[in-house]
């Protein structure tokens, strides 16, 4: 009769660690806890930890054991976060924002360049976009009419010379196609 009631309570025991456990996970997992819409930059080479703490920082996660610890699992099956800045939109839960940082779901943005611009007007647009990163280019790489006016997407961190070089790219590329379309 002792062993019965000792495996009862036992028992008794396992099944409330077990709604112990299954309500943890539902209200760190599932559970909404992002109140508004919230935009986190990620720098690059944040680890984890660093990750875990903007997060925190942001009102995103309640605690950043548990973000760690999730985090950590995923990293086994080639799931990393990725840098960038994301939307965090209201009511986003736990899986949703890791998922969302670990796909690179960055947020996008535009730059419209309009045809007639001199290089240093081009470069001056450039510096003066949210999120373009100034890295000193120097005028004389491009000659004047060598970069494409076109509005192009760029995201959070990208450097003027890598817009410059897509510019150049898409001009060669078009004057490249219309050689070839000439009368010969």
């Amino acid at each position: 009769m002792k062993i019965s009631k000792k495996i009862y309570l036992l028992g008794a025991l396992v099944i409330l660690l077990k709604i112990f456990i299954a309500s943890y996970l539902y209200i760190n997992l599932f559970s909404k806890k992002n109140m508004e819409d919230r935009v986190i930059i990620i720098p690059k080479a944040c680890t984890i930890k660093c990750t875990s703490s903007i997060l925190l920082n942001a009102n995103i996660i309640q605690e950043k054991f548990f973000f760690i610890s999730y985090a950590r699992i995923f990293e086994l099956f080639r799931k990393k976060i990725v840098a960038g800045e994301y939307k965090v939109p209201k009511g986003i839960n736990f899986v949703e924002i890791f998922n969302k940082i670990t796909k690179g779901q960055v947020v996008t943005h535009q730059v419209t360049l309009p045809e007639g611009l001199t290089n240093f007007q081009i470069i001056e647009i450039l510096k003066n976009q949210y999120g373009v990163i100034d890295d000193n280019i120097q005028l004389k790489l491009y000659e004047e009419g060598e970069l494409y006016p076109n509005t192009y997407n760029y995201f959070y961190g990208t450097k003027i010379s890598d817009l410059l070089h897509i510019m150049h790219l898409k001009m060669r590329g078009i004057i490249a196609e219309e050689w070839d379309k000439r009368d010969i």
